[in-house]
């Protein structure tokens, strides 16, 4: 019950997270490997905007760019069979 009133936890309906780590600044995900699949992973702000993408092995860095406004960042991470997993929101201090 404490990681789900702190908000750690994730989404998943396939993909295993091993790790999540972030501050107000950089986000942090780490997939545990899957086989051979490949993950790609989308970094998302205010209003679903897409902020990045990126497609890697098992290791996604977002750092906050310096104009960047958003109140948060969360990412969506897909793996090469089409499954997904969704992390709860990390907040910035950069917001207007």
């Amino acid at each position: 019950m404490a990681a789900l009133e702190a908000g750690d936890f994730y989404a998943s309906n396939g993909v295993d997270l091993r790790d999540v780590q972030g501050d107000a600044h950089t986000l942090t995900v780490t997939v545990a490997r899957r086989g051979d699949y490949r993950y790609s992973i989308t970094w998302i702000g205010d209003g679903g905007r897409v902020l990045a993408r990126a497609t890697g092995d098992t290791l996604f860095r977002y750092t906050l760019p310096a104009d960047e406004t958003t109140r948060y960042v969360r990412a969506r991470i897909t793996d090469s069979g089409g499954r997904h997993a969704w992390i709860q929101p990390f907040f910035t201090t950069r917001a207007p």
